[in-house]
């Protein structure tokens, strides 16, 4: 093994909570467990489109005034299909590569 289990474990807890869009800084982790936050040795930060899209299209409520149920309807259809296209980007490396203006 080139590095040691528990270095190992820290990194997959952190890369865990920047999956799941739950900050938790490198050192806030190093506290917690008593590790120096210096031995991660990376920083990593990973853009989910979820939360945007939501507010997107809330927004675009809002503007358009939407009180109609077609409208509403319509507008849940394309917050929809614009997360499966965020899901299809999701499975790339894309989002390690690029910040989101990027991508």
């Amino acid at each position: 093994m080139e590095h040691h289990p528990k270095n190992i474990m820290l990194t997959c807890i952190y890369a865990a909570c920047k999956a799941e869009e739950n900050h938790v800084s490198a050192e806030e982790l190093g506290k917690g467990i008593g590790q120096v936050h210096h031995s991660l040795g990376f920083d990593l930060i990973v853009y989910a489109p979820y939360h945007a899209l939501d507010g997107f299209i809330s927004d675009l409520e809002e503007f358009c005034g939407a009180k109609d149920d077609d409208q509403i309807v319509a507008l849940k259809a394309s917050l929809e299909t614009a997360r499966m296209e965020a899901d299809k980007i999701m499975r790339t490396n894309g989002p390690l590569l690029f910040p989101p203006g990027q991508e």
